[in-house]
């Protein structure tokens, strides 16, 4: 009789998945994952983005080195670590986002974070960063705000501006 086959057995989800998850949910976790990919595309080697930054995955930059590859599986671990350090971030400066209250609006909010780290402080010295704004009350003027980073190095990027457009439009919504 001949030996059955072997069991596949299915890897156990990365920490960063798990601890995703367990922030947000698994909904938003396949939200956010999703919109990554989408917004970032899914690079396996290591690359120079527009400013300069080695990158990895779907805009993975922290410890990425020249040379460096990846794997499906790991581009969906480093991008839920990136997204965790995300969302804790808006949810430690815009506590009104805390999962799962205005889920559009957090949503919006960490996609932002994680693509330029400023949603919490800001880039502009005479304005209110978005997540002040958000905490101060005005949500739609937070969500407006994101429209002004759009830029890398100083010069307007047309595709963040469609993303932040995107971004707005999601962060919108139920609030009008």
């Amino acid at each position: 009789m001949p030996d059955a086959a072997p069991q596949r057995k299915t890897p156990p989800k990365a920490p960063a998945i798990a601890a995703l998850i367990a922030l947000v949910g698994l909904p938003l976790y396949a939200q956010l994952q999703a919109d990554t990919k989408a917004d970032e595309g899914e690079v396996h080697h290591a690359y120079r983005d527009l400013g300069g930054v080695w990158t990895l995955c779907r805009g993975t930059t922290r410890g990425v080195k020249p040379g460096q590859t990846a794997t499906t599986d790991d581009c969906d671990a480093m991008t839920a670590a990136d997204l965790v350090i995300a969302v804790k971030g808006v949810e430690a400066c815009a506590p009104i986002l805390k999962y799962p209250v205005l889920h559009s609006q957090l949503r919006a909010a960490v996609r932002m974070n994680n693509n330029t780290g400023a949603f919490c402080k800001g880039w502009w010295k005479n304005r209110p960063s978005p997540a002040q704004l958000m905490r101060g009350g005005d949500l739609a003027g937070g969500c407006q705000e994101m429209l002004r980073y759009d830029l890398v190095k100083g010069k307007q990027i047309p595709g963040l501006t469609a993303r932040r457009k995107r971004e707005v439009a999601m962060c919108m919504e139920g609030l009008v």
